[in-house]
């Protein structure tokens, strides 16, 4: 047997078990736990490799046993599966394997049959992760869905179809032109419903399709809302969110716990920045029963963090600097001993999700970027490093992929790479890792990938930028795109015979879970707000970090 030289085996294979992969300029380190493919018996295709026909392509395979399509040799970095190296296994929509993919006629260890019409997607030197999940979205401009897919978010939860100044979705006509405009696009989405404190109006919202139900402070953050929603919630089997009372007007952070009532919520923007009891919303971090979420343009605490939100705060709002109490307002939220301590909360895993809140007050291409740049920045502050960063980085991964599908009720189709989930998934090369993806893969179909121009000879022909595929063109957007709705929705939308009913999927699974379904950040530490000097203390010691200068994943990577 020859043997093949570590480097040469690298360059074919990528990196194997035990090797540490840098990920783009952010200095954190992942190294490859295991490897599910046997050294020699990897699948490879091109001239010359294994994947011919007879070789590692089955001959007269039973079409109902082989894979659609195979990508092979990918570092899998999952928040479910952990850090390894295999081939995913793709039937139709769905994953149905992560393993050793090839020819069990000729070699052992194939548990994924490659046949004639198995289509191989190369993920050698590449890094799969799950599609990414923004949770917090104002579906307030049609060039977000594009924004979305070019950097690899393959779901949305959100509302405010527009432009318009909601948080909900209007009637059947307004979430049905919705549904059928958004399919245009390879996008998964579930819509929230305006909150209200009338059983009727939650219901009908569901009847027409919504996932759950959004409380906001710019239409009533009421007691007797959050009680409506959440029983509602809990009789339909949906999630509430809640974006808290800035001024404290009609109730305190107390108060609101005492309407909540132990019961399950999911509270955006949990520093305070984008909305929510003033100064101390971030003490939620700290109850069970909250599942607290982040919006990016906080995050991480930058000089720039402080000049930015005045502007952004009052042009979301509606509100005007010649008057003296939207001024307050706006003022009141921007604090930097509340944006210093959501860098540690992240990183102690207690603030459990990152979202964009885009045109809402955050930006949609940003979410994973930001995550990454965070993460980057408390590995530094950290000071002695580790032999690998796998820990922190399974645990900010989470952040924009797990946690939000748990939260959602959606995490039986997203969030993960295990088997018998969308096969949503996206390719990174290590030098671009959260900023730029490869390959876009959407139900089991390319939807958007980094290929050069059409008249180019082969398909890296520069420039190279993330393009459209045949997976975003025509038709087929619609079909691979899904639509999350609640038992209620799903039985509604048959009875009138939703044109859409194939796309739908059922939300499930919201209303038992506590901070501990956060995987590896569920964290609740005791988290106390001076309400005069806003100084924030984590368990007793105080939460602060520097303002960062710089950031990685900027500049060098977006000239264009």
């Amino acid at each position: 047997m020859t043997a093949v030289p570590r480097d040469v085996h690298r360059l074919l294979y990528g990196p194997g078990e035990g090797d540490v992969v840098p990920l783009a300029d952010t200095g954190l380190r992942l190294r490859v736990e295991r490897s599910v493919t046997e050294p020699g018996e990897e699948s490879l295709v091109g001239a010359g490799r294994n994947l011919r026909d007879g070789l590692g392509v089955r001959v007269g395979a039973a079409r109902d046993s082989a894979l659609d399509m195979v990508i092979t040799g990918a570092v899998i970095v999952d928040p479910v599966l952990g850090v390894l190296k295999a081939d995913i296994g793709i039937k139709e929509d769905r994953i149905v394997g992560i393993g050793s993919a090839g020819n069990p006629d000729i070699s052992s260890g194939i548990d994924l049959v490659v046949d004639a019409q198995t289509q191989i997607v190369g993920g050698w030197n590449l890094i799969a992760t799950p599609g990414s999940i923004d949770t917090h979205v104002h579906l307030a401009n049609a060039a977000q869905a594009d924004t979305f897919c070019r950097n690899g978010y393959t779901t949305v939860i959100g509302a405010s179809p527009g432009p318009s100044f909601d948080v909900g979705v209007g009637g059947s006509w307004i979430y049905d032109s919705l549904v059928d405009g958004i399919g245009a696009w390879p996008l998964n989405i579930a819509m929230i419903g305006r909150a209200a404190s009338a059983r009727d109006d939650l219901e009908a919202h569901l009847e027409v399709g919504v996932s759950g139900f959004k409380i906001h402070e710019d239409f009533g953050a009421f007691p007797a809302v959050i009680d409506a929603a959440l029983r509602v919630s809990d009789d339909h089997d949906v999630q509430t969110i809640i974006h808290t009372d800035t001024i404290n007007e009609s109730v305190t952070l107390a108060e609101t716990m005492d309407a909540i009532a132990g019961r399950t919520i999911h509270a955006y923007h949990v520093e305070g920045t984008g909305g929510g009891h003033a100064p101390d919303i971030l003490e939620i971090c700290g109850e069970p029963n909250v599942l607290p979420s982040s919006t990016n343009p906080t995050n991480p605490y930058t000089e720039a963090a402080l000049a930015e939100h005045l502007d952004m705060i009052m042009g979301a709002h509606l509100q005007h600097r010649s008057i003296h109490t939207d001024l307050a307002f706006a003022q009141s939220r921007i604090r930097p001993t509340t944006m210093a301590a959501e860098d540690v909360l992240h990183d102690v895993g207690a603030i459990s999700m990152m979202g964009s809140d885009s045109n809402g007050m955050g930006r949609a291409a940003e979410s994973a970027r930001r995550t990454w740049q965070l993460a980057a920045k408390m590995r530094d502050l950290a000071g002695e490093q580790p032999a690998d960063d796998n820990e922190r980085i399974l645990r900010y991964l989470e952040k924009y992929t797990w946690c939000p599908a748990v939260a959602h009720g959606i995490s039986d189709s997203v969030g993960t790479l295990a088997p018998g989930r969308l096969a949503d998934i996206v390719l990174w090369d290590p030098r671009f890792f959260g900023v730029k993806p490869t390959t876009v893969v959407k139900s089991g179909v390319v939807s958007h990938a980094a290929t050069g121009t059409g008249n180019g000879s082969v398909v890296s022909t520069e420039p190279i930028r993330i393009r459209p595929q045949w997976g975003a063109s025509g038709a087929t957007s619609a079909r691979l795109a899904r639509v999350f709705t609640s038992a209620t929705g799903l039985a509604a939308a048959e009875r009138r015979g939703a044109s859409y009913l194939s796309r739908l999927l059922p939300v499930r699974g919201t209303r038992q879970l506590t901070k501990a379904d956060m995987s590896r950040n569920a964290a609740t530490p005791d988290v106390r707000v001076d309400p005069d000097s806003f100084v924030v203390t984590v368990d007793g010691v105080e939460a602060v970090v520097p303002p960062s200068t710089s950031v990685p994943l900027s500049r060098r990577y977006l000239l264009v």
